[in-house]
């Protein structure tokens, strides 16, 4: 397999203990890997794109949350949140260790200025009202500077799905804010280390630096995007499930399932031959008291109650 290497980075730290015990334990440091064959399929290389759609005509496709292009999308969000999540506590670690053993500038930068805050994220369930918004019109330059592809989203069929350049827009603003929080904490760092660049000197003895502390911030970004979406997804079958519950009436269980088919029961059967309950009382005879009770019950139903079943009685033999 090709091997894309992207980036790379060595660094180290000195300090000076008053005792010969190591501030560590000789350790091995763990590897994180995360599989992004989802993620790129889902890029068109062509085009500079991103799409995603949902093949609605798919047997197993029951909802927008009940199908299985979006339980592939959760499943590689997930796996990819937590591998960010496994960085980003590395890094923090490495910060705590050059706050704790490295140089005295490096302990001023706050770690708190790594955060979400300021950073718009376009993962949100939007639904547009075209009879009540007017849907923008600029789709050229839209088209230009497109990021996303919707999936036909600029025909003129009625939808409530965002039209592509309003999605474009969406993640332009996120890549400003993105942008513009990454600059704001390297600002922060170079600020706290009092220098406007760092030099050579200082960052060979440094394990964390500005490009780590905006990782971080990106790290921090892209799991929420996971967050967002598991989010957006529950809202529009929440959503999906109130609208059902009110055309209905109410909110059908297994028991109303099991009254409907007892009450129709009575009218298909005669009495001899309907269903009933599966509860008989064992006794030694006829003249004598019941010494227990004998039943089948149905855990689909709170409290349980016994199965309806067909049954012979016969009198007792001679």
């Amino acid at each position: 397999a090709e091997v894309l290497h992207i980036t790379s980075t060595s660094s180290q730290v000195e300090t000076t203990l008053r005792h010969t015990t190591p501030p560590f334990n000789e350790s091995t440091v763990n590897t994180y890997n995360v599989n992004i064959s989802w993620l790129l399929k889902h890029l068109d290389e062509a085009a500079s794109t991103a799409t995603f759609s949902i093949d609605r005509a798919h047997a197993n496709c029951a909802t927008p949350r009940q199908n299985a292009d979006v339980t592939a999308a959760l499943q590689f969000q997930a796996s990819f949140s937590s591998f960010c999540s496994n960085v980003h506590a590395k890094l923090r670690h490495l910060c705590d260790v050059q706050s704790q053993y490295g140089v005295a500038t490096a302990a001023k930068f706050d770690i708190a200025a790594v955060n979400q805050e300021g950073i718009f994220n376009p993962v949100v369930p939007l639904f547009t009202n075209d009879s009540a918004v007017a849907v923008v019109s600029d789709g050229q330059d839209a088209t230009e500077q497109a990021v996303v592809a919707t999936g036909g989203a600029l025909t003129h069929h009625q939808s409530v799905a965002l039209p592509q350049p309003v999605v474009n827009q969406l993640v332009q603003e996120q890549r400003r804010s993105l942008a513009a929080k990454c600059t704001q904490v390297a600002g922060l760092f170079t600020a706290a280390a009092g220098t406007v660049t760092s030099t050579t000197a200082t960052a060979a003895k440094s394990v964390f630096g500005s490009s780590e502390a905006t990782l971080m911030v990106v790290l921090l970004h892209l799991s929420q995007f996971a967050q967002f979406y598991r989010q957006g997804v529950d809202f529009i079958e929440h959503m999906i499930r109130q609208q059902l519950i009110a055309a209905v009436g109410k909110e059908l269980t297994a028991r109303d399932f099991a009254q409907y088919m007892t009450f129709h029961n009575r009218k298909v059967f005669k009495e001899a031959y309907q269903p009933k309950p599966f509860s008989y009382a064992v006794r030694r005879s006829p003249v004598h008291s019941p010494e227990g009770q004998i039943q089948i019950e149905t855990a689909e139903v709170t409290p349980a109650e016994p199965i309806y079943t067909v049954s012979q009685h016969t009198e007792n033999a001679p």
